[in-house]
């Protein structure tokens, strides 16, 4: 890695660091590129000069939040198949989460406040949705398939809920006074979810 590559990406950390402050400060509306710059020591054209704007900013820890996120998924799931590949999709997403509440808590006051008024964002959203749904339909099939869960549950079905909990559930938390509560408060449902489900006697 070159110097300039080197502080090209040193820049870039600093810039997400201020800006998660500032997001989980003042919402996505109030965040300005000029409060970014100074909490990040640098001068108020920079961060514009390196993004373009503060929405392209934060699509950038989006698409860093998601891969960050997608990677430890799959570290942790890693060979495992069906039920097993299910509760280790819940619990290392809540144990992402809570590992990294500033970040996930940053990015999902972006999705909220910016959905439906930056195409750019939505796109990244959406395109994660998709990931996770395609990913939690084929470990819900396979557990199907294989009769550890029952037949009886759609796994495209089951796919959305948990997508639909996970950000629904994600409202409220942004609201909560406890970071952990969060977390917390989808694994239990979607647990109880895939306990019943499993109940195939």
């Amino acid at each position: 890695m070159t110097n300039r590559h080197y502080r090209s990406e040193s820049s870039q950390d600093v810039l997400t660091a201020a800006a998660i402050e500032v997001i989980n400060s003042l919402g996505t509306h109030a965040t300005t590129s000029k409060e970014i710059a100074l909490r990040a020591g640098y001068s108020r054209s920079f961060p514009n000069f390196r993004f373009g704007n503060k929405y392209s900013l934060m699509r950038c820890m989006i698409c860093d939040f998601n891969e960050k996120w997608n990677k430890y998924v799959i570290n942790e799931v890693k060979n495992q198949a069906g039920l097993k590949a299910l509760y280790s999709f819940i619990y290392s997403t809540h144990h992402f989460f809570c590992e990294n509440v500033p970040l996930t808590r940053a990015v999902f006051t972006i999705y909220l406040e910016t959905f439906m008024s930056n195409y750019a964002i939505r796109a990244e959203i959406i395109n994660q949705q998709y990931k996770l749904w395609e990913s939690i339909n084929f470990w819900m099939s396979r557990s199907i398939q294989s009769n550890e869960i029952s037949s009886d549950i759609d796994s495209h079905a089951f796919a959305h809920q948990c997508i639909t909990t996970l950000f629904g559930t994600s409202i409220e938390w942004l609201l909560d006074a406890d970071p952990k509560e969060f977390g917390e408060t989808w694994i239990n449902i979607q647990y109880d979810i895939l306990d019943r489900a499993a109940d195939v006697s």
